[in-house]
């Protein structure tokens, strides 16, 4: 039959591939990256600081430890 459990239903979120949700995230950090950039170049170094802090969320391994090395020089600059 077409019907699931209650049990299923509420699994269902946890379901989807993990390759799907990398995705999602690097979507997600190659945006605030690209924000991060421009919020520097247009002279606001506090939003610039604010969205790689938050890409740092989203991001893992190597990516995370370069973004935040990349934060700290930010933070050192200012």
């Amino acid at each position: 039959s077409g019907w699931k459990s209650v049990p299923f239903v509420r699994r269902s979120p946890r379901l989807l591939s993990e390759r799907a949700v990398s995705a999602t995230n690097h979507a997600k950090v190659d945006e605030l990256i690209r924000k991060s950039a421009k919020a520097r170049l247009d002279g606001n170094p506090g939003a610039a600081r604010s969205y790689l802090r938050t890409a740092i969320r989203y991001s893992t391994g190597n990516q995370k430890v370069t973004l935040q090395q990349e934060l700290q020089k930010l933070i050192d600059e200012n």
